[in-house]
């Protein structure tokens, strides 16, 4: 069986309300008007093809828009990502852990107490000791819970790193 490195990304709006869990890579590529290439690449809705499987590495979070400063440090601060293979929860993390690449350039300087806003928190994402291993035709459950209320308009990327195989 063929094998290769393989990056899963699908994109979410965050609310403006709090204490809401985003389900997330439940939707497949095409699918609808609203999941098209730019926005997710899962291979299924909710599971991989029966004859795939994928062996993740890494969990990565990017914030590409945030409308306000403080969205920002809200975001890292107060949301997680939950992964369930099949029943089974193999993972739990705080956001901030997956930050992947993430940074604004520039500086606001509106007060001092509020500068360090401006700035994203780099990283490369979680990297995990033990690979989930996520077999085809198994469901797959991917949730960002958001405990904040962030303002309307920001949205962010997520996406799962590993070796993808199929015939």
């Amino acid at each position: 069986m063929p094998q290769y490195r393989q990056c899963l990304y699908d994109t979410l709006a965050l609310s403006a309300s709090a204490n809401i869990t985003h389900q997330i890579f439940n939707v497949q590529e095409n699918a609808d008007a609203s999941h098209t290439s730019d926005i997710t690449n899962m291979k299924g809705a909710g599971s991989l093809p029966d004859r795939d499987s994928m062996s993740v590495d890494r969990v990565g979070v990017s914030l590409i828009v945030a409308t306000a400063d403080d969205d920002v440090r809200l975001f890292w601060q107060q949301s997680f990502i939950r992964i369930r293979v099949a029943q089974l929860q193999v993972l739990q993390v705080p956001t901030i852990l997956c930050a992947r690449g993430d940074a604004y350039s520039g500086l606001n300087n509106q007060a001092v107490a509020a500068d360090m806003n401006a700035f994203g928190i780099m990283g490369t994402g979680y990297q995990l000791d033990v690979p989930i291993e996520f077999p085809g035709g198994t469901q797959l459950t991917v949730e960002l819970v958001q405990t904040k209320a962030l303002t309307a308009g920001c949205i962010t990327l997520v996406t799962l790193d590993g070796i993808y195989s199929t015939p």
